[in-house]
């Protein structure tokens, strides 16, 4: 049986007032292969007279100025429409997207990647508008969005109703610059005004009212530092307090101590060496995995089809000193480089360092800033499997004696899939209004890493 023959005896969708249905489509393969196995997971796609099906996503600037993404399965008029094409007809078909005010959308660009078949169209696109927008954030998580001219003069603004005497990162007070795309700014100094409550330091970001060690634990800290010798680590169990403080980050500052922070899932290490503010204070390390904070569309434009997770750091803005986190991300990974990207509201993510995940799944990765980021793992090539191989057995053989027969070589092509499972299906179909609607089975039980913090 081919799978063309299986996807012929499908029953097409039912109680249908729109489109005509035309048949089942599997992308990607021309259908002639043979079924091999009883238990296959097919994804299928309903494929109409006269339409082309578009599984599209999308990333725009919503009315609140938030950069976000959708997802929908679109039919297209024409059943040979090209990539283009189709992205043009399914900008039309966004035409509804409350924007960002002020915004003027010039067109839909594809961010790369895709399926581009007769009659089907994977599509990852972005809004892109005439002029852009300056992001200016401010604390306890507050933004401002400007609209103004690409390559036009834009002055920080230096108060507003809350805030007085406001210096961002990098610049001077007050000081004009041109923006030609989306740029983030970061508040460096502020006062507030006088008919404005001061917020309280410990609600400030990165210094949360909880998650703190006792001063009897803090005294033990930098007791300890003080005693070491130059070169030493000192392990603190952190008994899952997040917030480390100024004070222990004082006490090594400059100093050849590393100091390695376990709190309880993961750790951090931070070398003496490494800290270099002048103003050091408390700071809420703690950290978030598999967080959605990205839009889809972003990560996909850049990841390529390749496995992701989403980590957030609850502190806001810069440290004050590069620390080395430990985190586990799954053992699926094992193997894998993880590569880790900053992501700022601009919609940029920007690469900032790479690390091997081991056989348990732990990945070290440095950090000097605390917001959204994703990591991408990229497996390593047959081919460079096995060069590594090749010289493994090159500089010791009797590894290789060892390790012949062992079955854990190129032998190993499972899925990962139980035996057991039962076949699965996903349909993607036209529901009565003309517009495509999906309904998936699946095993929900996908084994992602969970929070190290709250197991949730």
């Amino acid at each position: 049986t081919t799978i063309n023959d299986a996807l012929a005896s499908l029953e097409g969708p039912e109680g249908m007032d729109g489109p005509e249905f035309e048949k089942w489509y599997l992308p990607g393969i021309d259908g002639k292969e043979a079924l091999t196995h009883e238990l296959l997971n097919l994804d299928v796609i309903a494929v109409y007279k006269g339409k082309t099906t578009a599984d599209v996503s999308y990333a725009y600037r919503e009315g609140g100025g938030r950069l976000v993404s959708g997802k929908r399965l679109m039919l297209l008029d024409g059943d040979s429409l090209s990539f283009t094409g189709a992205i043009t007809e399914a900008g039309e078909a966004l035409g509804g997207i409350n924007h960002l005010e002020g915004l003027v959308l010039s067109a839909w660009k594809s961010l790369g990647g895709g399926t581009d078949s007769l009659r089907y169209k994977k599509l990852n696109i972005q809004a892109q508008y005439a002029n852009c927008v300056a992001i200016l954030k401010y604390p306890e998580s507050a933004y401002e969005y400007v609209v103004v001219g690409k390559g036009s003069s834009f002055t920080l603004p230096v108060e507003n109703e809350k805030y007085m005497d406001i210096v961002w990162q990098g610049y001077e007070m007050g000081e004009t610059i041109t923006i030609n795309e989306d740029k983030e700014f970061l508040v460096s100094e502020l006062k507030f005004k006088e008919d404005t409550p001061e917020i309280p330091p410990e609600e400030l970001p990165g210094e949360p009212s909880d998650g703190k060690l006792t001063e009897e634990e803090i005294d033990q800290i930098i007791k300890d530092i003080e005693q070491s010798e130059g070169g030493d680590t000192i392990h603190v169990d952190m008994k899952k307090d997040t917030v480390v403080p100024k004070e222990v980050l004082e006490s090594i500052q400059g100093k050849e101590v590393n100091i390695v922070l376990n709190m309880g899932g993961y750790s951090w290490s931070i070398s003496g060496n490494e800290v270099v503010a002048d103003d050091l204070k408390d700071i809420d390390l703690e950290v978030i995995v598999d967080t959605d904070g990205i839009p889809p569309a972003i990560i996909d434009s850049l990841a390529g089809g390749s496995p992701t997770t989403q980590i957030t750091l609850v502190h806001e803005g810069e440290f004050g000193f590069r620390a080395d986190l430990t985190v586990n991300l799954g053992s699926e990974n094992s193997g894998s480089t993880g590569k880790l990207y900053y992501y700022d509201s601009s919609g940029k993510l920007i690469y900032m360092d790479a690390g091997e995940v081991g056989a348990d799944g732990n990945i070290s990765l440095s950090f000097s800033h605390a917001s959204e980021y994703v990591v991408v793992f990229e497996k390593a090539s047959v081919e460079d499997e096995t060069e590594d191989e090749t010289d493994k057995e090159t500089d010791n053989e009797a590894d290789k004696d060892i390790n012949n027969g062992t079955g854990n070589g190129n032998t190993n092509h499972s899925s990962g899939r139980n035996s057991s499972t039962q076949e699965t299906v996903s349909v993607a179909k036209a529901g009565d209004n003309g517009t495509l609607t999906t309904a998936v089975e699946q095993n929900n039980d996908s084994g992602k890493p969970k929070s190290p913090k709250t197991g949730e």
